[in-house]
């Protein structure tokens, strides 16, 4: 959808996000309770950081996906 205004812009990359995560609940965009491969998860340092990334990674192990970083996949 924003591949075009991506290359018109001469942009390298444009991302957007999914999911966010505040106090261990994972919030989604769409309505879905679904990770998808590439969805891209917005976390925060905040005081319940360690909580946050745990639900991350229990709904993405769930969904039978693997985490990865964001900048190896950055051109």
């Amino acid at each position: 959808m924003y591949k075009r205004q991506v290359k018109d812009c001469k942009m390298k990359a444009s991302f957007t996000w999914m999911e966010t995560t505040n106090k261990g609940k994972i919030r989604f965009q769409n309505g879905q309770k679904l990770i998808n491969p590439g969805d891209i998860i917005l976390m925060h340092f905040r005081p319940a950081f360690i909580e946050d990334f745990l639900a991350v990674l229990k709904v993405i192990h769930k969904s039978g996906l693997t985490p990865a970083l964001l900048e190896d996949y950055i051109p």
